[in-house]
């Protein structure tokens, strides 16, 4: 099934130092690169228009935590600007051998962390805006190099091992083929930065006499796709380590929600039957009664949220029945009602409402229904 759009949050909110990396205090400071994968950048084979990830970048490096490490296992709220990343997630469409499936989108952070000694500041921010340019290159690369061909040759070794589902297959080949480029990729990266930062410019030497140039404590990239998120019921604890002469934490909470779209009467296919799960009141009822004024549940499309009007105007129209369901597996059909409220004289005014078939359960009824999602997109 084709997973529904989500809208996620990655939150990072403090950092420990679990062993300090100094003998004096730790001027600690890290530098973050979110960054998503999914259908509004990327599909399989790659189209000029897709830019494959779209990255969420900063340009404060020294400093930019706000204090100091005094002592082992204090705590350091990390700035929002730094640790917190807003996007929707959206299916990936891939065609290979002339079929066609899905995976989920795919949300992450880069976050190095690095403790700051002598290196000057102006040479600190052109480390880090040389970064910004080589991170989003870089990981573009490995999208671009995920041709069919190689795709395939994956989804082969996968099938030989014998650990996947057909329902999952694409999933894994995708995960699979971006962690095998990601982790020599990072690995370059980490070093060409200790190299950059062990030749820069620096206001002092330490007590040895060498140049007291800022430490890189280590890079750490996790990343989640839908079904990841999906499995862990829409939320993941975070917590990277970063460990060199001294060893550092952080952590945080990913959060999702699955966005729920007002459906169009084209994408309801006649005859079917659609569960009503949740309902919202109609903010505009001039009486303040408490009237249904949307309607939401669940199909194989996805999560979907219409107007108690829409939904009326489809009853009526006879191409979908709509119901309700009690625990014990009782359906009640959906009745819709047309009402010309306008006076005799004047041009109709139609109020619709809908209304559940009666019977002896008391749970499908419409009133009894909880709340509809907040998100909404209209198609």
């Amino acid at each position: 099934m084709k997973l529904p759009k989500f809208k996620v949050k990655m939150a990072f909110d403090s950092i420990k130092a679990k062993v300090k990396n100094e003998s004096s205090n730790d001027e600690p400071y890290i530098i973050t690169f979110f960054f998503k994968v999914d259908g509004e950048t990327y599909q399989l084979p790659m189209e000029p228009q897709h830019v494959g990830a779209e990255f969420r970048v900063h340009h404060d490096a020294h400093e930019n935590l706000g204090q100091e490490f005094t002592h082992v296992d204090q705590v350091i709220p990390i700035p929002p600007h730094l640790g917190i990343f807003e996007a929707t997630l959206s299916p990936i469409r891939i065609s290979i051998l002339g079929s066609e499936s899905f995976v989920g989108g795919i949300i992450g952070v880069l976050v190095i962390a690095l403790e700051e000694d002598a290196t000057l500041d102006r040479t600190a921010d052109a480390i880090h805006e040389d970064l910004n340019y080589m991170i989003p290159f870089e990981i573009n690369a490995i999208l671009r190099q995920l041709t069919p061909e190689i795709v395939w040759e994956k989804i082969t070794e996968i099938m030989d091992r014998g650990n996947a589902t057909l329902s999952n297959l694409f999933t894994l080949t995708i995960q699979e083929l971006l962690t095998e480029r990601l982790i020599p990729a990072v690995s370059r990266i980490q070093s060409q930065l200790i190299t950059t930062f062990a030749n820069s410019e620096t206001t002092n030497f330490n007590f040895f006499g060498l140049l007291d140039t800022d430490d890189v404590l280590g890079a750490r990239y996790p990343y989640y796709s839908q079904e990841s998120i999906a499995a862990n019921q829409m939320s993941i604890p975070l917590k990277l380590t970063f460990s060199a002469n001294g060893t550092y934490e952080m952590t945080g909470q990913l959060t999702a929600e699955s966005v729920y779209t007002l459906i169009k009467i084209n994408d309801l296919p006649p005859g079917n039957e659609i569960q009503v799960m949740h309902v919202s009141p109609d903010y505009l009822d001039p009486q303040g009664g408490g009237a249904i004024g949307f309607v939401g549940g669940t199909t194989s499309r996805g999560n979907w949220k219409a107007t108690t009007r829409f939904v009326a105007a489809v009853i009526l129209s006879g191409q979908v029945k709509f119901y309700t369901k009690a625990a014990d597996g009782t359906k009640s059909y959906l009745y819709a009602r047309k009402v010309n409220t306008a006076i005799a004289t004047a041009a109709p005014r139609y109020i619709y409402y809908l209304s559940s078939s009666p019977n002896d359960t008391e749970d499908d009824n419409l009133s009894n229904l909880p709340p509809c999602k907040k998100f909404v997109e209209e198609n």
